[in-house]
Parts: C-alpha cells; structure tokens; sequence
C-alpha cells in the first residue's frame, strides 16, 4: 500500500491497516499527513482464501493453521487470521466454520495466547507502542 494511500486511511480516521506481509509484529506508522495508523501485518497461509480458492480440504487447512500457529507460537509473534464469508473461497460454509472453531479452540488452549478484533489490537499496541516509524515509500 502506498505512502499516500495510507494518508488517506489516516485522515478518514482509519486506526489500523492489515496489508502488508513485511513484518512478524505489529507496528505503528506516522502517515505523510502527520496522523498515525498501526500495521497489522497479516500473513498468507493466515488467510483462510488463500488455502480454500485452490480447493485444499478442511484437513490440510486445519494442519497448515496449526503448523503456523505453532511456529508463531514459539517466536511471541501475532497471528492474524483472516476469514472470508464466502462460500467458494472462505470459511463461509457450516464445515468451514467448524474448522475455524477447531483452530481457535487449538490457540486458546496455549498459555498467553488471547483474542482481539483489529480495533482493539491496534489500539492496545498503539497504547503500548507509541514509537512511529515513517510511511512505507
């Protein structure tokens, strides 16, 4: 996402963006227009439509979730998991949703581990985090 764009955002009074793929945290960026956003980076396997488009089944997208969280897991890392209501691509089907709950059950049983929407966790980072690094270019 552009500089610019993320201006944009910014001045609409967007608090966080979800674009990138550039980093394992979060982060909080002072926009061209002197207003702040937060990053939340996501990150493709993260993504339920990256795995269901090209028609994996609900087990292999099931142990792929698991394997990524795992691994995210060990490092202290944020996992943003992205979900589609939609049928064809996304977790939108009663089979899916049961795959989506069988994930997130797997997470909350990890000591540390805790739910937010995107609100709320750019909020708490941006409480937590008040360093800004500049706009992407």
């Amino acid at each position: 996402m552009s500089a610019a764009t993320l201006t944009h955002l910014a001045e609409l009074s967007y608090r966080y963006d979800s674009s990138m793929q550039d980093d394992d945290l979060p982060y909080f960026m002072r926009t061209g227009g002197g207003r702040d956003i937060v990053e939340l980076p996501q990150y493709q396997f993260f993504d339920d439509s990256t795995l269901y488009a090209p028609r994996h089944s609900h087990t292999r997208v099931l142990k792929t979730w698991k394997e990524e969280f795992d691994a995210c897991y060990r490092e202290g890392t944020l996992v943003n998991l992205t979900l589609h209501p939609r049928g064809d691509y996304g977790s939108g089907r009663a089979a899916r949703a049961r795959v989506v709950d069988e994930f997130l059950n797997y997470a909350a049983r990890h000591p540390r581990v805790g739910f937010a929407t995107c609100s709320d966790m750019a909020r708490a980072w941006k409480e937590a985090h008040p360093a800004t690094e500049p706009a992407p270019v």
